[in-house]
């Protein structure tokens, strides 16, 4: 069943009934409109282009607050965001210079394309991951272990990284091989979660708010979590970070004044977090971000807040995590000779943490 092919009106229709269940969460870019809560960015400053794919995923929340409470202006720069379809359209937007800068897992910066092409991380958003990999309960009700995968359908969305690596990490872990599950490709979080309430996939791979949504209605197990650290370390063997700065050297090389800028709006943006309330954030956040379930949003913020990273540092222990697992899961990695030290850099987190004492 591809995700691609056309609807069949009862399909719209569930698509339609998936919409006014997740409606009242943010699953498009209206949030990331320049000129929103930080005010219009005057004329004359430098323009920066981010990439970024899936802007309702909370692994973004800093990104969209250092927008908000206008650090980036502070910092002397206007910040302009690109939504893509996928973090691998986004890298190559980056890649291609249709954008400088953009926000992905780290992972990307030794696979795919970027291996080549020197993509470097400079500063870390968020120190997990941040999805969770969940069983339905009216098709696998019955579920015991990760072996009650054989031969079940696994929805992830396209743009989603992280989802395929939590899943295959759990599915390896238990010995089941890449053929003995479905993998089911969505375009968007809206038709992934209408497939899964209609009972066309038997599991699904998703980051919040939409995963506290379906747990709030009883409508999943979870499997697999790495909103936390500690739930990052149980399914993944280690502390393999998330969502990451990244850019080409060719245009960092050139560009430290503007890095700098970027790493010290951010950091000044995690270290507000770290002490921000509930009316902090629903203050700062403009209603696409939040939606009309607040309470929601805030129960999905809370499970999400011991991911986000509290300084921007990417820790070494953490670059060798996330290489050992893309390693297990793609051996040919191996052949590429990845070279860490060139895969990310601490120099602007490190001066920005100083800073703003992070």
């Amino acid at each position: 069943m591809s995700p691609r092919a056309p609807f069949s009106p009862s399909k719209r229709a569930l698509l339609q009934a998936a919409g006014h269940m997740t409606g009242a969460l943010a699953l498009g870019a209206a949030a990331w409109t320049p000129g929103r809560a930080g005010g219009a960015s005057p004329e004359g400053l430098p323009r920066i282009r981010v990439a970024l794919a899936q802007p309702h995923s909370m692994a973004h929340l800093p990104l969209l607050l250092a927008h908000n409470l206008g650090y980036f202006q502070a910092e002397g720069l206007q910040v302009e965001f690109a939504v893509h379809a996928s973090e691998e359209r986004a890298v190559l937007s980056a890649l291609r210079g249709g954008a400088s800068v953009v926000a992905c897992s780290y992972a990307h910066a030794f696979t795919g394309p970027a291996r080549r092409l020197d993509l470097q991380a400079f500063l870390l958003q968020s120190r997990a991951p941040q999805v969770v990999l969940g069983a339905s309960l009216k098709t696998l009700g019955h579920y015991r272990s990760p072996t009650d995968l054989r031969g079940r359908r696994v929805g992830v969305l396209a743009s989603d990284a992280p989802g395929p690596m939590v899943l295959g990490m759990l599915m390896q872990n238990a010995g089941i091989q890449p053929g003995e599950a479905s993998l089911v490709m969505a375009d968007g979080a809206q038709e992934l979660v209408a497939r899964y309430r209609a009972g066309e996939i038997d599991a699904l791979s998703l980051n919040d708010p939409l995963v506290t949504m379906l747990e709030q209605r009883g409508e999943i197990r979870v499997l697999a979590d790495t909103r936390s650290v500690h739930g990052t370390r149980e399914v993944l063997g280690g502390p393999v970070p998330g969502c990451a700065l990244c850019a080409p050297l060719a245009w960092m090389s050139g560009q430290s004044a503007a890095c700098q800028s970027l790493a010290n709006a951010l950091v000044h943006a995690l270290k507000w977090l770290q002490t921000a309330g509930p009316g902090d954030l629903l203050k700062t956040l403009p209603d696409a971000a939040v939606g009309t379930d607040r309470a929601l949003y805030l129960a999905a913020f809370e499970k999400a807040r011991d991911g986000f990273s509290s300084d921007g540092l990417l820790p070494s222990d953490a670059a060798h995590a996330a290489l050992a697992v893309q390693l297990r899961l793609d051996p040919a990695l191996r052949d590429a000779r990845v070279n860490l030290s060139r895969t990310y850099t601490n120099q602007f987190a490190q001066k920005a943490k100083a800073r703003f004492r992070a």
